[in-house]
């Protein structure tokens, strides 16, 4: 019973992780894409 079970989610776990990654990835860049406008715009006006 134990080896049936771990091919099954071998093919799965990778396949999850890399698109978690993926998602991850886009996050922290529209995070930080996000960021640094507001500081663009905060430092525009301390500029001004």
């Amino acid at each position: 019973m134990p080896n049936p079970p771990e091919p099954v989610h071998a093919p799965d776990s990778p396949t999850g992780v890399r698109q978690g990654k993926r998602l991850g990835v886009v996050w922290i860049m529209l995070s930080v894409s996000l960021t640094l406008a507001i500081i663009g715009m905060l430092l525009a006006y301390a500029v001004s």
